[in-house]
């Protein structure tokens, strides 16, 4: 769970707005003695913060899609078919992981931080490869490629999705 500049702002302005609307009804209280003014204070200044954290906590708990994303290439040998290994960092193993690999490539497999061979599902849709894996930590993940001689470069995009 990454909270990011604008979530900190935005909890940061809340709670404010909370403890000026909280301090604006409790002084007009002490100034009126008037008890609606008192249980304005209690029930209305809470609300501004009540609303950034049911936002911020739902978009986390409830929030689907892609969460980090790295972009590489990897280069093709000039009329021969070559074998490449791109690192690729992983950021939260609680998440699914997947590769976008295109154009497609038969030969593709994805290894841990110690060089330990993973099982992965492979699906293609048009001309993109998805391999799908199991992160066991966070760290560097290798993928190998074999590109053919005909393919001068390959994107691979690895993707970390709720």
């Amino acid at each position: 769970m990454d909270l990011d500049i604008r979530d900190i702002t935005r909890l940061v302005v809340g709670f404010g707005l909370s403890v000026v609307i909280f301090m604006g009804f409790w002084a007009l209280w002490l100034k009126t003695r008037n008890s609606a003014f008192r249980s304005f204070a209690w029930y209305v200044g809470p609300l501004p913060a009540s609303f950034v954290l049911l936002v911020v906590a739902g978009r986390f708990l409830f929030a689907t899609g892609t969460i980090h994303q790295y972009e590489t290439y990897a280069t093709g040998g000039k009329g021969e078919s070559v074998v490449r290994e791109l690192a690729f960092p992983v950021v939260d193993t609680e998440l699914r992981h997947e590769l976008e690999i295109e154009p497609v490539i038969e030969n593709v497999g994805v290894k841990d931080g110690n060089g330990v061979e993973l099982e992965v599902k492979r699906a293609v849709a048009g001309s993109v490869l998805t391999v799908e894996f199991e992160a066991r930590r966070e760290g560097n993940y290798m993928v190998k490629l074999a590109v053919p001689a005909d393919v001068a470069q390959v994107r691979i995009v690895a993707k970390e999705i709720r």
